[in-house]
């Protein structure tokens, strides 16, 4: 297991759209186990990434937690993405 931070801008709503779409293009096998406006939960038969946005107040950047368990390089390109 690997644990991820960064920050970035983006709206939770738009990270959480981009890793949907990463993920699951990037992997064709991962499925949404949940769901929410600033959480996302993938899971295959090889692993899973976990995503939980913590909303910045103000001008503040929000900050990303990532935890994975056999998708670290997956998770290192959606995060250069960002």
């Amino acid at each position: 297991m690997a644990s991820y931070t960064a920050q970035t801008k983006l709206s939770p709503t738009k990270i959480i759209e981009r890793a949907s779409k990463h993920f699951g293009a990037v992997t064709g096998a991962m499925k949404i186990a949940s769901k929410s406006d600033t959480s996302l939960c993938l899971e295959s038969l090889d692993g899973y990434v976990t995503i939980t946005v913590c909303p910045g107040e103000g001008k503040a950047k929000n900050t990303l937690d990532i935890e994975t368990s056999q998708f670290d390089e997956q998770v290192r390109e959606f995060l250069r993405s960002l």
